[in-house]
């Protein structure tokens, strides 16, 4: 078999101009970029906030007080950029900067990784830089705008080392994914499974395999393992120090895998753990619920509360870890079920209703928050939940699309993978299973309705449908070639 292109061809022509056309574009759609982002922040500067995440994230910036169940990396930008000058704007104005940069990559992904072309990548991009969740969370005191921006880095030095098998895009890759859990721990399973993937799909498409090859093949592989584990690992204990545990993703890794899987526990996976007998009998009526798993974490009521009460934080968290773990072992096909159940909450307008409204920010923040926001930051936050801005607005009919992007993107990842394979195009091998990883990371992983999480689809679901565009497109035009080569 002979050796294919780990991209598509390009059409022919003179370089030169090419690449004069090239900078032409992207210096076009810089100021495009610029000027719809520049336009909206004028049309709606409102900055909001999710409480109280949001007020975890500013307090966490401005003292040395580190949140158990948030990220601690974002108040950390939030210091460098906000805290210095005591006001929020900078934050805004960040945000949106990331906004832009995460369109220029996705325009250069498009564009050098698909082989699409330039004046399509880039309305591509346009329209991707003015969707609902880019814009909403641009103006949130949240970190899907830098989270999103971290990811879209890893996928882009995945793509890059596709090209030329430099390994020196594996380090900014594991670096760029390890920065992407550290503001969203729930791009986890994503960034894992991704780690490998980029050697792995490189050495399947090299054909034929040759021994300089495979040993190639092997030392990037090795490469990209040692990198994954080392930067994880430092990430880890990272983490133990600043919370005095012991090392770890999150210092409530225990309590958030309990909340996901507890309508799957059974009295038997308590023995051992310190809980009183009967302990399960004492919980009120539902606690079961798989409707009710969010209410069960952070409800004074719930079950981790009683848990608290019963073995004290420490004992908590590890009781909440060997429950977790038993459940899952136990049932692990219950974990399909409850999957199910959520993604079916998006259908049902009642829960996805409720779901999007606590999405739009619309909890103002308490009489002491507010007080807070305003001599550290210069920020009034009185009645802005309650206002209905331009930007508040579009957001909140942005439902039906971020379901169409949430239920597209694994059709679409389907899809490239089928025709990747078939053409032996790697770029598209490599999208199309990160981009099923997004999705079944999602699907297994969340247990409640929530627009926010989806942040990411909408970037994901414009690169497979450039890909497979220009991919079907080329296709047909080698097919008429083949058939008429007049033409």
């Amino acid at each position: 078999m002979t050796d294919l292109p780990l991209h598509l061809p390009r059409p022919a022509g003179n370089p030169a101009d090419a690449s004069a056309t090239l900078r032409r574009t992207i210096s076009r759609l810089i100021l495009a970029l610029l000027a719809a982002k520049a336009l909206l922040l004028l049309l709606d500067p409102t900055l909001r906030l999710f409480m109280g995440d949001s007020a975890s994230y500013l307090h966490s910036a401005y003292s040395d007080w580190i949140a158990e169940d948030r990220s601690y990396t974002y108040p950390l930008f939030i210091r460098l950029v906000a805290v210095s000058s005591h006001s929020l704007t900078p934050l805004l104005l960040a945000q949106a900067f990331l906004g832009i940069c995460t369109a220029l990559l996705l325009f250069r992904m498009l564009q050098r990784g698909f082989a699409l072309d330039a004046p399509i990548a880039a309305l591509v991009s346009i329209v991707f830089a003015i969707g609902p969740e880019q814009l909403f969370y641009e103006r949130m005191v949240m970190a899907e705008t830098i989270s999103l921006f971290a990811l879209a880095c890893m996928f882009a030095c995945g793509l890059f080392f596709l090209r030329r098998g430099n390994p020196a895009w594996l380090l900014g890759m594991v670096l760029a994914g390890c920065l992407a859990i550290s503001y969203r721990l729930s791009l986890l399973p994503v960034v894992l499974g991704f780690a490998l993937l980029p050697p792995l799909i490189r050495a399947l498409m090299q054909r034929p395999w040759t021994i300089r090859r495979l040993v190639v093949a092997l030392i990037n592989l090795a490469v990209a393992a040692v990198l994954t584990a080392a930067a994880h690992s430092a990430f880890k204990t990272w983490t133990g120090y600043l919370s005095n545990d012991k090392p770890g993703y999150a210092t409530n890794a225990g309590m958030m895998r309990l909340g996901l899987v507890l309508p799957l526990v059974q009295p038997e996976d308590l023995e051992g753990v310190g809980l009183p007998a009967g302990f399960l009998d004492s919980l009120p009526n539902g606690w079961n619920d798989p409707d009710a798993r969010e209410g069960a974490l952070w409800s004074e009521s719930g079950v981790i509360a009683k848990m608290r009460e019963e073995l004290g934080e420490d004992g908590m968290s590890r009781a909440a870890r060997k429950i977790s773990i038993r459940a899952m072992r136990r049932d692990p096909l219950g974990m399909l079920g409850l999957s199910r159940h959520t993604l079916w909450g998006y259908f049902d307008a009642s829960v996805s209703g409720h779901r999007l409204k606590d999405d739009l920010g619309e909890r103002g923040a308490d009489a002491q928050a507010a007080k807070t926001l305003l001599d550290r930051f210069a920020y009034d936050a009185t009645g802005v939940s309650e206002r209905r801005t331009l930007i508040h607005r579009y957001f909140a009919g942005a439902g039906p699309w971020l379901t169409v992007c949430l239920f597209g993107l694994p059709l679409l990842a389907l899809s490239t993978i089928a025709l990747g394979w078939r053409i032996r195009n790697a770029p598209m091998l490599l999208l199309g299973l990160t981009s099923l990883g997004l999705f079944l990371g999602h699907a297994l992983f969340s247990s409640i309705v929530s627009f926010r999480y989806l942040h990411a689809f909408p970037l994901f679901v414009w690169l497979n449908a450039g890909a497979l565009a220009n991919a079907i497109r080329q296709h047909r035009s080698r097919m008429l070639a083949a058939v008429n080569p007049e033409l």
